[in-house]
């Protein structure tokens, strides 16, 4: 590491992110604090409140990178497939993230939101690139009719793989029935999308 002197705002300010994500990554939620994404970066916690306006802030723009880091991985497991075969990859996708960096995603979910009041549009924005990716993939499979409907279909969608994945890795195998987390997800969408693959049969 460079000097105290050797670093802008902006190279303290990735160094931070890069610092708390590491901190959750390796120990959990409850280990971030501002002094101790200080004492990594070698600087004062009052430094690090010159960067970020408070804790919330900068846990705000360390979600947002999660965000980013998830449409990443969610659009590369996704992008060489089509139909609902792409629709199962995200899904799996969302499933083995939730997995595989699994104090990342409870950050993100299961912290309360942090109190800064209105949510930028760059934050929002993170958010609608997730559900652009599964609505794009229902698109690709029933065409552009009722785009508004799909929309919707997308978020309720991500909900249902969202609570088999809470209730799997919070452990509470008896609400899930002793099976496992993919395999609960994999039926989701296969039903999910022949429900909707019969709704658009009928309305043809």
């Amino acid at each position: 590491m460079g000097r105290r002197n050797d670093h802008t705002r902006e190279d303290i300010h990735s160094m931070a992110l890069i610092s708390a994500l590491q901190i959750v990554r390796d120990e959990g939620p409850e280990a971030l604090s501002a002094r101790r994404v200080a004492g990594a970066i070698g600087y004062s916690p009052g430094t690090l409140y010159n960067v970020f306006e408070n804790l919330d802030d900068l846990v705000l723009q360390l979600d947002g990178a999660i965000l980013e880091s998830l449409h990443v991985y969610m659009a590369e497991a996704s992008k060489a497939k089509a139909g609902r075969e792409r629709i199962t990859a995200l899904g799996q996708a969302y499933v083995s993230f939730t997995r595989d960096h699994r104090n990342l995603w409870t950050l993100l979910f299961e912290r309360p939101m942090p109190d800064v009041g209105e949510l930028p549009e760059w934050y929002t924005q993170r958010i609608e690139a997730l559900f652009d990716l599964i609505e794009a993939a229902l698109v690709n499979l029933y065409g552009g009719a009722e785009r508004a409907g799909l929309a919707q279909e997308a978020r309720i969608m991500w909900a249902g793989l969202h609570g088999i994945c809470l209730l799997s890795l919070t452990q509470r195998p008896e609400v899930l029935g002793g099976h496992g987390i993919d395999d609960l997800a994999g039926n989701f969408i296969a039903n999910y999308v022949a429900g909707l693959d019969a709704r658009h049969a009928a309305a043809a």
